[in-house]
């Protein structure tokens, strides 16, 4: 059973930039099962929170996505849940510098979340990663681009599965690509 309700408003700042802010309060109810696999148990969850996004060109050469979220959230039986960092900021820019050629810069900020439901305690670590990334046009259909992520080579752990298993983020990574227009 999930529901949920939400509240947003969306400007125009101009004909190409625009905000947006939400409000949403959620409830959701699912069955998992226990430890044994044989039976189940209610867990409940509620989280309410807020959104901000600004997004769209800021002139002909610039353009950018800024997002930002609060949240917090209980399970049903008053205690902190898994994976719902209180802060989240975004941030994504381009840069195009002529006809042919841009770059662009990005950032995540996450905060610490915790790894398990009711457990204060054990905490996936606030992380910011920087990633970045060139394109270039050789003509109208065929492109080349490169995205390199996590220039920083932030340790970071995005996702829990368990109390004793952790998703590792990627180290710093490039990947190049070549895009032909049929």
């Amino acid at each position: 059973v999930y529901e949920s309700s939400e509240f947003g408003v969306k400007i125009a700042i101009s004909e190409s930039l625009s905000f947006a802010a939400a409000y949403f309060d959620s409830e959701q109810t699912i069955a998992t099962r226990d430890a044994s696999g044989e039976g189940a148990e209610i867990v409940g969850l509620q989280v309410d929170g807020l959104e901000l996004e600004l997004k769209g060109k800021v002139n002909d050469k610039m353009s950018l996505v800024v997002g930002y979220s609060s949240m917090d959230g209980k399970t049903s039986s008053g205690g902190e849940p898994r994976e719902i960092p209180e802060n989240t900021m975004s941030l994504w820019t381009t840069y195009q510098v002529n006809d042919n050629f841009g770059y662009g810069l990005g950032v995540t900020r996450q905060g610490e979340s915790n790894i398990s439901n009711n457990k204060p305690g054990l905490v996936l670590p606030d992380y910011t990663r920087v990633d970045f990334a060139l394109f270039y046009d050789v003509s109208e259909d065929f492109s080349i681009r490169l995205n390199i992520e996590n220039i920083n080579d932030e340790l970071y752990f995005p996702h829990s599965h368990s109390t004793h298993q952790a998703s590792v983020g990627e180290d710093t990574n490039a990947r190049l690509s070549f895009t032909r227009r049929f």
